[in-house]
């Protein structure tokens, strides 16, 4: 039998899970990956991250031919060319790792059925997340919508099922049709961005090496490592995350090899500050499973909020506090400088995003739909389930959601997180000489201090673009009419 295995969000070829049923059931198999024309066009394309899928996808393609095989790329309507590549090469099955966005499910369904019909074998795998679907039910057979009894469960199921094990024949990748072979690739360097961004090069190699420094068999104590996360997460100007983020996102890396490697660091801990850290990075993977899961269940979630009732918050549409939100130029340093490392890295500290998030929903009083799609725009690890279910956390109008009435204080966050205005210093050069006992508040400090120093306030650096005090009284007024 020959099959073919259509990469999607796995463009790995170890720990895959489909990739390794086809190499088990066929005598040959052919990888293939479709570029949808609707990845490459329209509003919500994004540069870094089709820079970054096209990296992965060289990384792929030379892994296939050490092996090998060859990667056939074909652009076009999916079910098209999926088939086109069936018949030419004469396979008779199609494996693929399951994907959850509503998009992704209507097309994998419509896929599926007519593939079916038409006498092809259509085989699917569970590869992207850990528990899927409706796999974690409460005690009532309902979906889980708050975190803390879905994680205890999750956290209870998972150390119940044993490790996958893989032996993966890669000789069964070797490809003799004369016809696939002579299929030409698409060139892969129409998408590059400028400057030399920490997420690049991308690929298996190079997923595995960072996953290793974070959670490997310790090498160094200069390196960030996941011991550290609990107590580390929180400040930008710390190197405490994994970053491992964009390599998640197109399955570089398996969520399962990241899970184990968390597990594998508990086992040799010593001390109760380090398996707290680590348990708090597996908490990450946990909240990812748990916003595809109420993605799938409540598919809604892509074009409003969860809790319906907040479609009908009347939102302030402030056009220019979205554009200066969206530039950095709030006047609140600690939210323009997360924004600034957005717009020049595609990529933002986790705690700034939560910080940026509310400055836009609780003070301008924006639609979170707006930031929403700016960090679709804009981030490297841009996902769907996880961009959705953060900006709906923000803005209170999610499943197991921050209570409306408690809204950041930009100033209070900058202060807690950023005490001496490194990260700040970094991405807003412009205060660079102003002392820490203003960097938080810069309009606090006295005129003649701004002049001898270059950074007059409204001139050099902005003045706060609103009162957060009374943003504040704003939004819960705005929240608690929908309430009543």
């Amino acid at each position: 039998m020959r099959a073919i295995h259509w990469f999607r969000r796995d463009l790995r070829l170890s720990d895959n899970l489909a990739l390794d049923a086809a190499l088990g059931d066929a005598d040959e198999v052919i990888g293939l990956f479709v570029l949808d024309p609707r990845l490459t066009t329209g509003e919500k394309v994004s540069a870094p991250r089709l820079a970054f899928m096209f990296s992965c996808l060289e990384k792929l393609a030379a892994n296939l031919e050490k092996n090998g095989g060859r990667l056939i790329i074909r652009q076009g309507d999916p079910l098209q060319e999926v088939e086109k590549v069936l018949r030419e090469s004469e396979a008779n099955a199609l494996y693929f790792n399951r994907d959850y966005s509503p998009f992704a499910r209507q097309r994998d369904e419509k896929l599926e059925q007519e593939l079916t019909a038409r006498g092809f074998t259509v085989k699917t795998f569970k590869d992207l997340v850990l528990f899927e679907k409706d796999e974690l039910l409460t005690g009532t057979g309902g979906i889980y919508t708050v975190f803390t009894p879905y994680k205890k469960r999750w956290l209870e199921k998972v150390a119940q099922q044993p490790p996958i094990r893989f032996e993966t024949d890669y000789s069964k990748l070797r490809l003799q049709s004369e016809i696939v072979s002579n299929l030409s690739s698409l060139p892969l360097t129409h998408y590059n961005i400028e400057g030399d961004p920490w997420y690049l090069p991308a690929g298996e190699e190079e997923a595995h090496r960072r996953l290793k420094l974070w959670a490997g068999a310790k090498v160094t104590q200069l390196i960030s490592r996941i011991e550290g996360y609990r107590e580390k997460r929180d400040f930008p100007a710390i190197e405490g995350t994994s970053r491992l983020s964009p390599f998640l996102r197109f399955g570089a890396v398996s969520v399962r090899q990241c899970y184990r490697a968390a597990i594998n660091a508990r086992e040799r801990a010593g001390k109760v500050a380090e398996k707290d850290g680590i348990d708090t990075w597996v908490s990450e993977l946990i909240w990812r499973d748990f916003y595809y899961q109420i993605m799938w269940n409540f598919p809604y979630v892509v074009k409003g909020a969860y809790q319906k009732k907040y479609d009908a918050l009347e939102w302030d549409n402030n056009q220019s506090g979205l554009v200066a939100w969206k530039e950095g130029r709030t006047g609140y340093p600690i939210v323009d400088a997360g924004m600034r490392q957005l717009n020049q890295e595609n990529w933002m500290h986790n705690r700034l995003r939560m910080i940026t998030a509310s400055f836009l929903v609780k003070d301008l009083l924006i639609n979170w739909q707006e930031g929403e799609k700016y960090f679709w725009e804009k981030l490297v690890d841009g996902d769907i389930a996880a961009n959705n279910g953060g900006w709906q956390w923000s803005a209170s109008t999610g499943t197991d959601a921050q209570p409306y009435f408690r809204i950041f204080s930009p100033v209070s966050q900058s202060q807690r997180f950023d005490s001496d205005g490194e990260f700040i210093k970094k991405y807003l050069p412009e205060l660079a000489k102003v002392p820490p006992k203003y960097i938080h508040e810069p309009w606090t400090m006295p005129l003649a201090l701004q002049e001898h120093l270059g950074c007059v306030i409204g001139k050099d650096y902005p003045a706060p673009i609103i009162d957060h005090k009374i943003a504040r009284e704003r939004t819960l007024t705005a929240f608690k009419a929908i309430k009543a």
